[in-house]
């Protein structure tokens, strides 16, 4: 049996208006449409005037426009003012489902709940929101998986030339930040070690919890250059799946909310939407920092590279400077020993005098000023 095509609403982002695809309009993918067009005139503070441009539909406002939708498109057994209106919600009972018996759309689950004054059920029952009892458990089951939210975004610290690239995930559900042990590596950071170790399991069983007893400090900037978070702590863990994993403290400390539907992550205190995909630029990819092996190999090209241009400008400067002359390494000895006897027996012949005419020498007389006066008056 052929099956009706279904319209969805699809939205990449707050900041853009929701589209509705062709197909067949349910109430569940009008809802959606509506709350992604509520979000996108409170992103884009859209005016009351400007949220219906079409020319039969000008003088008319969002909620009338809404009222005319509905009337159009929804099945004629829908409320006619729009959703249902939860304050006209009547409690139901096990005498009100017996009553309802026998009527199309039966209850699919009853559960009593024992109360002291009535017997009050919880009840499953099928809605126009999934359609008809054949097809609801096709078009209306959520998905199996959702894709994980990454963040990508840039990393400096001194063991880096610039900032490197990574790929974060963000998981609201892990209550550290965790980081792997080759990123910390790679960057040089500085560990430091935890008061108390911490011991963490996985999702799935294991033999016993690791314990994790080292962090480091870190902030993380997007590729655009327009947001830089606040400096966090992240735990080193071996063996972690992913570079960096930004868990409830990175969230809370920079005031982030996350919306699973819109597929946003947006920092309050700026609005900047961390999954929002920056303008594509043209950027020269520098290559990673070498270490161990690579390290060796290229200290010995840049030997053998050495070899080859120095010599070459040996030849130069040999051809522009003077020739020096041999030196004659024995009669430079021997001419610095006669300086030094030389110089010794200048300073016994000066004591000699001295001593000799000790009575002419008294002990503050000027020698400095004499000296010259003697050669003045020669």
């Amino acid at each position: 049996m052929a099956t009706t095509k279904l319209a969805r609403m699809e939205q990449t982002a707050a900041s853009k208006p929701p589209i509705l695809t062709a197909g067949q309009i349910t109430p569940e993918a009008l809802h959606t449409w509506e709350n992604g067009c509520t979000q996108f005139f409170i992103h884009k503070e859209v005016k009351d005037d400007k949220k219906v441009k079409k020319a039969k539909y000008d003088a008319l406002t969002f909620a009338e426009y809404l009222k005319e939708v509905h009337t159009y498109w929804l099945p004629t057994d829908w409320a006619d003012t729009g959703f249902p209106d939860g304050a006209s919600y009547k409690t139901l009972t096990t005498s009100s489902i017996a009553a309802k018996k026998g009527k199309k759309g039966g209850v699919v689950a009853a559960i009593d709940i024992e109360e002291d004054e009535v017997s009050i059920v919880a009840v499953v029952m099928p809605s126009a929101v999934l359609g008809t009892s054949t097809d609801s458990d096709k078009k209306c089951v959520a998905l199996l998986k959702t894709p994980h939210l990454r963040w990508s975004c840039l990393l400096d610290r001194p063991a880096v030339s610039s900032p490197i690239t990574i790929s974060a995930l963000i998981d609201h559900g892990s209550s550290l930040v965790l980081i792997g042990e080759n990123l910390v590596k790679t960057l040089g950071l500085r560990c430091q070690t935890l008061q108390k170790p911490l011991p963490i399991s996985l999702a799935v069983s294991q033999s016993k919890p690791v314990l994790l007893s080292h962090y480091i400090k870190l902030s993380c900037t997007s590729l655009d250059g327009l947001y830089t978070s606040q400096t966090v702590c992240a735990v080193i863990t071996p063996n972690l799946c992913t570079p960096l994993l930004l868990g409830g403290p990175f969230l809370e400390h920079n005031h982030i909310v996350i919306d699973h539907q819109l597929c946003t992550c947006i920092a309050k205190d700026t609005n900047y939407d961390l999954l929002q995909a920056p303008v594509p630029t043209q950027t020269k990819k520098l290559k990673q920092p070498a270490f161990g092996p690579d390290l060796f190999w290229m200290k010995q090209d840049v030997v053998s590279k050495l070899k080859e241009v120095l010599p070459e400008w040996k030849a130069i400067i040999d051809n522009e400077c003077e020739p020096v002359e041999n030196v004659n390494i024995a009669a430079a000895v021997q001419m610095k020993i006669d300086k030094l006897v030389y110089e010794e027996h200048l300073k016994m012949m000066d004591k000699h005098l001295k001593d000799e005419f000790q009575d002419r020498f008294p002990a503050d007389i000027m020698i400095a000023c004499l000296m010259t006066c003697c050669f003045t008056s020669t």
